[in-house]
């Protein structure tokens, strides 16, 4: 099992309170999912299949950055670090 899977938060969804929306745990799940997944078939694309860029400048639409790999664990680290803010949010409106 890799480092990255051992730091991903349970597969209960749902909040402590009542009436927060399973569905947007669920959204939030699969993203921060899709991100591990992205990030191991980036750790094993020895074809550089993904076409990315020798230097940060060369990130367009389509060229992604040479540092893409750090932009997608930025990213679920904020994802992760958000994620009660969303149940949060979630139950004001109810």
């Amino acid at each position: 099992m890799s480092d990255q899977r051992r730091h991903r938060p349970q597969r209960a969804l749902g909040g402590p309170g009542a009436g927060v929306p399973t569905r947007i745990f669920r959204i939030l799940r699969s993203e921060i999912d899709n991100v591990l997944a992205f990030q191991e078939l980036l750790g094993a694309d020895q074809e550089v299949v993904v076409v990315r860029g020798s230097k940060p400048e060369d990130e367009d639409t389509f060229t992604l950055g040479p540092d893409l790999m750090a932009q997608l664990t930025r990213k679920r680290e904020i994802m992760l670090a958000h994620w009660q803010d969303v149940a949060s949010a979630e139950l004001l409106k109810s």
